[in-house]
This record gives C-alpha cells, sequence and structure tokens, in this order.
C-alpha cells in the first residue's frame, strides 16, 4: 500500500507536467496568433488594387516576414526555455516528495539516519543553480542526428522562411497567400510549424522529467530501480514495439519494466509519453499503515 501511495506521488507529480505542456501550447497559440495577424497587416498593407502583392513591394515584404520569423524563433526559444524549467522543477519536487514520503515509513528499526542523510544531500544538491545547470543541458544535448534545440530551431526557422518565399513568389491573391502562410503554419492536420515545435516541447521537456527521475534515482539509496510505464494513449501494434519492449521484458531481474537506474535507456522516439516510477530496495522494513 505504501509503495503503491509513492507511486500515486509520481504519478500526480507527472500530471502536473502535462498541465504545464497544456499551457505551453495554450501561450503559444496566442504568440502564433500574433505572429500571422502581422502577416496579414503585411500583406493587405503592400496589396495594389487587384489584391495582390505589388510587384515592387515583393522583396520588402520578404525582408519584413524574414524579421518577423526571427521575432517568432526568439519568442519560442524564451517559451519553451520557461517551459523546461519549469518541468525540471516539478520533476526534482515530485521526486523528493515521493522518497521523503518512502522514508516517513521506513521501521525504526531500521538505520534510519543513513537514509535520512543522503536524502538531505540530494535535497541540498537540487538547488536553483543545479537546475539551471540541467535545463542548459537539455538544450545543448544532441540526439542521434547529432542536433540540439537551437539547431531544431533555426532549421525550422529555415524551412518556413522558405515556404512563405515560395508562397509570396507565387503571385497568389493576398487572401490566398495568407490562407496559404496560416496552413502551413497552424493546419493540425498537417506537420506544420506549429505542429514541430509542438512535437520538439513535449519530446525535450519529457526527456528532461525522466532525466532528473534517473539521476535523483541513482542518487538515492532508497531506490534499487525505476520502472517504465507505458503511456495510457499508447497505440496498439501487432507487433513487440521499442516502449513496448522497455515496459514488458524483464531487464534487470527486478521485474517486468524495470531498470538499473544506471541502466535506464534514453528517450526512444519523439513525442514518447511513457512515465517512470521508482522500485524500492526489498531490505528496505516499511511499517504498514
Amino acid at each position: 500500500m505504501i509503495y503503491k501511495k509513492a507511486e500515486i506521488i509520481q504519478k500526480e507529480y507527472r500530471k502536473q507536467y502535462l498541465k504545464k505542456i497544456t499551457e505551453f501550447e495554450t501561450n503559444y497559440d496566442k504568440i502564433l496568433y500574433k505572429y500571422l495577424d502581422r502577416i496579414r497587416k503585411t500583406f493587405f498593407d503592400n496589396s495594389n488594387g487587384s489584391g495582390q502583392i505589388k510587384q515592387r513591394s515583393k522583396n520588402k515584404v520578404k525582408l519584413s516576414l524574414k524579421v518577423l520569423n526571427n521575432w517568432l524563433e526568439i519568442e519560442t526559444e524564451n517559451i519553451l526555455d520557461g517551459c523546461i524549467s519549469k518541468t525540471l522543477k516539478i520533476a526534482v519536487l515530485g521526486q523528493l516528495k515521493t522518497l521523503q514520503y518512502i522514508l516517513k515509513h521506513i521501521n525504526k528499526t531500521d538505520n534510519i539516519s543513513k537514509y535520512r542523510s543522503n536524502l538531505q544531500v540530494i535535497k541540498n544538491e537540487y538547488s536553483s543553480e543545479k537546475i539551471k545547470k540541467i535545463k542548459n543541458y537539455i538544450w545543448k544535448r544532441e540526439w542521434e542526428d547529432n542536433l540540439n534545440i537551437d539547431d531544431r530551431l533555426r532549421n525550422l526557422n529555415k524551412k518556413h522562411n522558405k515556404e512563405i518565399d515560395a508562397v509570396i513568389n507565387s503571385d497568389h491573391k493576398t487572401v490566398s497567400a495568407y490562407n496559404e502562410i496560416k496552413n502551413t503554419t497552424t493546419n493540425p492536420a498537417k506537420q506544420t510549424y506549429k505542429y514541430n515545435i509542438s512535437r520538439l516541447a513535449l519530446t525535450e521537456t519529457n526527456s528532461g522529467y525522466r532525466y532528473v527521475q534517473k539521476e535523483i534515482g541513482e542518487k538515492s539509496n532508497l531506490v534499487e530501480g525505476i520502472k517504465w510505464n507505458l503511456s495510457a494513449s499508447h497505440p496498439k501494434y501487432d507487433y513487440l514495439e521499442i516502449c513496448e519492449k522497455y515496459a514488458l521484458k524483464d531487464h534487470s531481474g527486478l521485474g517486468t519494466g524495470v531498470y538499473r537506474p544506471q541502466n535506464l535507456p534514453i528517450l526512444p522516439h519523439p513525442n514518447c509519453l511513457c512515465y517512470l516510477t521508482y522500485f524500492y530496495k526489498n531490505n528496505i522494513i516499511i511499517t504498514h499503515l
């Protein structure tokens, strides 16, 4: 029952993290609304009587939109940076609260002082400065394709600029041109600029959350393993998909889905929503509620 309660605490903090992702989406929609509204005004301010962008104004419009795209990239960096920071703070607090709960229920006949002092060391270590260092690591970390967050934002910005230039060069009517740019920016049915930013935010924040869980799990003398759990939204496959391998196989002799903290695999794919919970040492004598 105590282990189950500890798992619930970890899940509750994970819910707080997922709420931050929802907040990110809502706030980013506001940024994109402002961005698209400025594009609309730029188009109409440089249109002729036929409703097309004036030929002599095309280069001016392209330059204006490049400046606007740079503004969008900066805004994106800022909001993503804030979301990663909030995620890491929630992750640290969630793991510490969980370990505090477990510590309260260790039998008083056990050598509780070694667990208490270990937890205090961990608490002291995870200061705001430590969280900042982890955030910087998340930003600079390169994945298998040798790209980090800055690289991905830069590439998305370049791609988006090319898409906009193509629309301006196509001599569409202003309304059609605006709608086409809006479509490539926010259409929920396509892999748009917004889709890719949302994917990046979810991937990097969830990865950061797990990074904190793994690191604290490695440092805690209460934790023996970390269990990989499938998300409730995990799709059904007709084969054993990589996340299912992580969650359904015994990797360390500790049980299904449980890894030694130091052997926990990294995020297996973008948009992964699998989550982690701690597995505690068997020799810890826990009091019953």
